[in-house]
């Protein structure tokens, strides 16, 4: 049976992850699912629970640059310090090379390469100072949205972690940014800290790569940015029930007000089990991370 805990008690789950229960664990930017490392059974059942393909590792959660230290070769933990220090705690994570090996390394390295992320969440801090490392991912199945409202985070993860670390709505609500520092700085996920900023922090190019992942919605979604791009999506797609998410410009039908970052997959995931709405028409912002998120999920138009 999955047991709860918040701020107020969580110490209370301590011994428990510490032997390896598997956990859900607040973060600043989403909800994540993880075990301490020296349980292989808990990081296996992770893959399972998720669906999650062998091939994408589990990024390492800790809560200091000193505990990265026995990852990571000297220069590599010397350079993880420097952008600790401007960073971090914070929404990246970090690859780099490792030569760790062990039984449960297998499902945290991959190719002799290893994620680092230190979240911003004061609960999660405090509990892997108390337990070590934790490695995990979001708490959502492949392929599915993100989880950040608490609810949603105990309506899919009960009965299937041992642990649920609630701490309210995430503050950022969007993953974080990957960061890979194994060859050339390469971005494999854009997040809440920007490429402009890693790149004048490091003081060189940084390469985005497309993240192949792709969300499924059970519905479809177009953006648009104003009204004549409005006019045409609905004259053009003709939805018998859809959602206008944003400015409605005069138009008839369901309205949304556009959603704060922090709400925006909360928001998408109400919509989408919204079996009243086939098609969402959302409208882009000011905000480049929150189109880039809308955009990941649309269909092309135009």
């Amino acid at each position: 049976m999955t047991k709860i805990y918040d701020k107020t008690n969580y110490k209370e789950a301590l011994q428990a992850i510490k032997r390896g229960a598997l956990t859900v664990y607040p973060t600043e930017t989403v909800y994540g699912i993880g075990s301490v490392i020296h349980n292989s059974i808990s990081l296996a059942k992770i893959f399972v629970l998720k669906k999650r393909p062998r091939s994408k590792p589990l990024s390492l959660n800790i809560a200091s640059a000193e505990m990265a230290r026995p990852f990571l070769n000297f220069s590599d933990y010397q350079r993880y310090q420097k952008i600790a220090a401007k960073f971090l705690p914070g929404p990246l994570s970090v690859i780099f090379k490792t030569s760790i090996e062990s039984e449960a390394a297998q499902y945290f390295t991959r190719k002799g390469s290893i994620s680092l992320r230190m979240p911003a969440s004061g609960l999660f801090l405090d509990a892997l100072r108390a337990v070590g490392p934790i490695a995990g991912t979001s708490a959502n199945l492949s392929g599915e949205l993100s989880l950040t409202d608490p609810h949603d985070v105990k309506a899919a993860m009960k009965d299937l972690a041992e642990i649920i670390l609630l701490d309210g709505a995430p503050e950022i609500g969007v993953e974080s940014t990957i960061l890979d520092l194994t060859g050339n700085p390469k971005i494999f996920r854009v997040g809440a800290i920007s490429v402009e900023e890693i790149s004048d922090f490091l003081a060189e190019p940084v390469e985005i790569v497309t993240d192949s992942r792709r969300y499924e919605l059970r519905k479809t979604l177009y953006l648009y940015r104003n009204s004549a791009e409005l006019n045409s999506l609905i004259d053009r797609v003709k939805p018998d029930d859809y959602l206008i998410w944003g400015n409605n410009f005069g138009f008839a039908g369901k309205y949304l007000p556009q959603s704060p970052l922090a709400e925006l997959f909360s928001t998408l995931k109400k919509i989408d089990q919204d079996s009243k709405i086939s098609v969402i028409f959302a409208e882009e912002t000011n905000d480049d991370l929150y189109n880039r998120k809308l955009g990941e999920l649309a269909q092309k138009w135009e």
